[in-house]
């Protein structure tokens, strides 16, 4: 909510006197000029040019309801080009970038001095420009958020990292926030890597890599265990010395890497500093080693600087990493054995028997074997196959049977069929047509007694317009002398002996319904003018005597009752001081009568009597179309015998004549050598059961004698260091992650990148729940406003540019109003001004899976380390389930419980299809604004918070309003 001074905050509430009076602030040239729809000399300000032509509507929030959306407020402003004024609006907007300088709308009051200056309504820029024609410019002013989208981080780039990792180039340098777990570093100081793209022999002194890229003559690398140094490249050719530095050429397999030797690789940790790099892991695939203790960090805080990159933390790295220098590293190994276990084994075993053994073996041995073979046999074969076999065959087959049928068939099979047919057709009539010269006579009669149905009783303020100077106020008429003491301020003031009446036509034109009551109200008294006089109200009738008041105050008559508008057709006032000298101020008199809204009448005993007849004749033509399907059933059962009489006779032979002949050879010829060795080695165990089943004959004897005994104990005490530094190729690569601290406030978080864009720094309105902070990376080029408002979003919070500057607003568990609303504006005709809507069934979220925790090495739903899910079933079971999966990513988030309470916020208030109330007040509220909570007295005092909130300055024809639309 916005804060007033006292004197603005009067003005405000004042419904006559001080006007509203709007400014708009623009900068061209580096001079400032204030522009209204008048001339006005304005405190603090100067005087105001009346080159405003009309003042659009400010409007600002959200544009569906949706938390996670951006604010912004926005304002169209319709301008004239003044032709003897220099310069002119179309001088400064052709002539200079008024978008470069900052814009301020104000309101005011006329009539307030300083302190009382005027109130900023909204801060931000000229966002559009426009000149339709010679005499109109167009400007569109939109509130900060404009400004926000500059995209937040700096690129590794070839011109500043001249010798960085190529995967690297292009993407941002981080920027941790909290405590961040593998968050990602840039190579900027990489060697170059490739591999070799066939096998490598041992004397090899010219061969061909994959890229060439980044290595020159003069360089030395490193295959396996074997160094070389570069003495020329041709394309992705090099020639080399093999065995450098006392290394020993050897022979490399296909895909061997070839990495560039360098003393050290840097790796940008952040683009600011940081407190503390607390662990750096190496990787390769999936697999993360722990490479700390190799490692050198550099935090970029004053005094632990890298002197390459001061300012920023950094990770060093002895040369490339490898998972030998990672595992295989120097052990110290502290830990003593104590055994004092002893083994005595005096047993002896005499075997003397003999097993006749008939068993069956249900074997359900398992063999883990881990033996390795490594075999040398080399096969040379060159055995040759020649096949010239062919097959002939010359079988002819004669088949002379004749056969004699005289057999004859009795059938006595009966059918019982107990079949039902369920018939689904469906008849399409499409083409019919009726054709109907039936005629009615009806001789009916209706006795109908009505009663009426009395609407809701509304109360409405009349005055006459040819009575109005200013907006809901009257003028004393001019037919009353007012012993000159006329005064623009209120409507008159008077001293003793004067009764002047006033109001002799009031009843409204065009209202139905029925009057109950009226009443007469008084607004009078101020500081100046606060003495005592009396209301005659009704003539010389109901004298009331009216103490005097140093503030406006409103005096209302008791209520008087009338049956007809007729009654009010003649009603006055009176008014008359009190004494000599005495003096007295009115500021408004106004006649309030109560009405029900419609009446309306219905039946309430109807008795109908008569006779009706009907005649004529109808036809139906066309066709009918049947479609469907016929479903059969039941049971058919068939009974009785088949006889088969007659005899069969065959005579007749068959002869199979003809031969098969298979020739030709087959030779194989050539030999086949295998040569070479095979060994075996490794460790075989031997696990599961056997079942055994059978007869065992079982003779001689086992004597077995002594004993066995076990005694002592092992103690196993000391520590484990990992220290040293050794070579290998089994490369990790260039991908190094790193475990960071950033301890920077949530306020300042957010001021860091609003400083970017030119902004001062954020202020929070209401309390974070405790727990609630932020931990993760930017690694990404994204816009400032995009960060910012998910950031806000994580929080429970909105993000805004208000008229004070960027805000964080906390959304609460339960809202607590900052003001009550009891009225809205009035259309002229008695109705209010508002409209009611449910939200959109697309903006509700009824089951939420909230992702947190994020892995800074991955991406998509897998990066996530957390997740915790909530339903609304009551919701679910309305509107079906309903999810929004992106909206609940929250990569900041790392806590537990801070995870749980924002999945149980977020569906309280997404679940439930709310209410939208949108109505216009007056300026009264204009303290008011996004994310305020407020009372709806108008509407029993429902509780809602201000989603979006707008102003409509008025003119001469139309009053200054608000429009607020408000979610319950």
């Amino acid at each position: 909510m916005k804060s007033f001074p006292n004197g603005y905050l009067n003005a405000m509430a004042n419904l006559t006197g001080e006007s509203p009076f709007w400014i708009l602030k623009i900068s061209a040239g580096g001079t400032v000029y204030y522009l209204s729809d008048r001339a006005e000399t304005i405190p603090g300000l100067g005087t105001t040019k009346a080159w405003v032509k009309s003042w659009g509507t400010i409007t600002e929030g959200l544009s569906s309801g949706r938390l996670d959306e951006i604010l912004q407020a926005d304002m169209d402003i319709t301008c004239l080009i003044d032709p003897d004024a220099n310069p002119n609006l179309e001088d400064l907007v052709t002539g200079y970038e008024l978008e470069e300088s900052e814009a301020v709308l104000y309101l005011w009051f006329r009539g307030l001095e300083s302190p009382d200056l005027p109130q900023v309504m909204l801060r931000g820029y000229i966002d559009v420009i426009g000149i339709p024609d010679e005499t109109t410019v167009n400007l569109s002013l939109s509130d900060g958020t404009c400004r926000l989208e500059r995209y937040i981080g700096t690129k590794v780039t070839r011109a500043e990292f001249p010798e960085a990792d190529e995967d690297d180039i292009g993407t941002v340098i981080p920027i941790p926030y909290g405590t961040v777990k593998k968050s990602p570093t840039r190579a900027v100081l990489s060697g170059a890597m490739t591999n070799i793209p066939s096998n490598l022999n041992a004397t090899d002194s010219v061969f061909s890599v994959s890229d060439s890229t980044g290595l020159v003559a003069g360089d030395a690398v490193q295959v396996d265990d074997e160094q070389m140094y570069i003495s020329g490249v041709s394309g992705d050719q090099l020639t080399v010395t093999r065995g450098y530095n006392d290394t020993v050429a050897e022979i490399h397999t296909k895909g061997a890497v070839v990495w560039e030797l360098r003393e050290w690789f840097n790796y940008l940790v952040s683009d600011v500093p940081v407190d503390a790099i607390t662990k750096a892991y190496g990787l390769i695939g999936d697999i993360e080693l722990d490479i700390s203790a190799i490692a050198i960090g550099y935090t970029g805080q004053a005094g632990d600087e890298h002197p390459a990159y001061p300012g920023r933390a950094v990770l060093s790295l002895p040369g490339y990493v490898t998972i030998t220098q990672a595992v295989n590293l120097l052990v110290d190994d502290g830990i003593s054995l104590s055994d004092s276990l002893s083994l005595l084994d005096s047993i002896g075993v005499s075997d003397m028997l003999t097993i006749l053994n008939s068993l069956g073996i249900d074997d359900t041995t398992t063999l883990n074997d881990t033996i390795g073979i490594s075999d040398l046999v080399t096969v040379v074969n060159t055995l040759a196959a020649s096949d010239s076999i062919t097959l002939s065959d010359t079988i002819g087959i004669s088949d002379l049977k004749t056969i004699d049928n005289s057999l004859g068939l009795s059938d006595a099979i009966s059918i019982s069929d107990a079949l039902s047919i369920l018939n689904t057709l469906g008849i399409s009539n499409g083409t019919l047509s009726v054709s109907d010269t039936i005629g009615l006579t009806d001789g009916i009669s209706v006795t109908d007694s009505m009663h009426e149905h009395t609407g809701e009783t509304i109360t409405m303020s009349l005055t006459p317009d040819d009575k109005v100077v200013e907006a809901g106020s009257w003028m004393i008429s001019s037919d009353y002398v007012l012993d000159g003491n006329l005064d623009q301020g209120g409507i008159m003031y008077g001293d003793t002996g004067y009764a002047i009446s006033v109001f002799s036509f009031v009843r409204p034109l065009g209202y139905s319904g029925t009057p109950s009551q009226y009443r007469w109200a008084v607004r009078h008294g101020s500081a100046d003018y606060g003495n005592n006089f009396y209301i005659y109200w009704g003539g010389t009738t109901g004298i009331t005597f009216i103490a005097g008041s140093t503030s406006k105050t409103t005096k209302y008559q008791a209520w008087q009752s009338i049956s007809s508008w007729d009654d009010i057709l003649d009603l006055s006032i009176g008014l008359k001081g009190l004494g000599s000298g005495k003096d007295f101020r009115v500021w408004e008199i106004w006649l309030e009568v109560q009405y029900s809204s419609d009446t309306t009448t219905a039946s309430a005993n109807v008795s109908k009597s008569g006779t009706v007849t009907k005649s004529g004749s109808a036809s139906l033509s066309g066709a009918v179309s049947q479609s469907g399907s016929v479903s059969l059933g039941g049971s058919v059962s068939k009974s009785g015998t088949v006889t088969l009489t007659g005899d069969v006779t065959t005579d007749g032979s068959i002869s199979k004549t003809g031969t098969v002949s298979k020739n030709g050879t087959v030779s194989l010829t050539g030999n086949v050598a295998k040569s070479g060795t095979v060994s075996k080695t490794g460790t075989v165990s031997l696990s599961g059961g056997v079942d055994l089943s059978g007869d065992v004959d079982r003779s001689g004897t086992v004597s077995k004698t002594g004993t066995v005994s076990l005694s002592g104990s092992v103690m196993k005490t000391g520590t484990v260091t990992l220290s040293g530094n050794s070579t290998a190729n089994t490369l990790v690569g260039d991908v190094v992650v790193v475990d960071v601290v950033r301890q920077v406030s949530i306020a300042d978080q957010f001021s860091e990148l609003l400083a970017v864009c030119g902004f001062g720094n954020l202020a929070i309105a209401g309390t974070l729940p405790t727990g609630y902070a932020l931990n993760g990376v930017i690694s990404e080029y994204k816009r400032a406003i995009d960060w910012l408002t998910s950031w806000a979003f994580q929080l429970r919070s909105w993000f805004r540019m208000a008229a004070g500057g960027p805000r964080l607003l906390v959304r609460p568990d339960d809202p607590v109003p900052v003001k009550a609303i009891p009225a809205i504006r009035l259309k002229s005709d008695g109705r209010r001004v508002l409209k009611r809507e449910k939200v959109a069934r697309s903006s509700i979220v009824n089951t939420i899976d909230v992702l947190y925790d994020r892995d800074w090495t991955s991406s998509g739903e897998s990066a996530y380390r957390g997740a915790v899910s909530g339903v609304d079933q009551d919701s679910v079971d309305i509107y079906g389930a309903l999810e929004e999966p992106s909206l609940f990513m929250f990569d900041f988030v790392t806590n537990d419980d801070m995870a749980a309470s924002l999945c149980a916020f977020y569906l309280a208030f997404y679940a439930s299809r709310r209410w939208l109330h949108t109505f216009d007040v007056y300026l009264d509220h204009s303290e008011l604004e996004f994310g305020d909570v407020v009372n709806l007295d108008f509407l029993a005092g429902q509780v809602g918070t201000i989603i979006e909130a707008g102003f409509s300055p008025g003119d001469l024809d139309n009053c200054d309003t608000m429009a607020l639309t408000v979610i319950v």
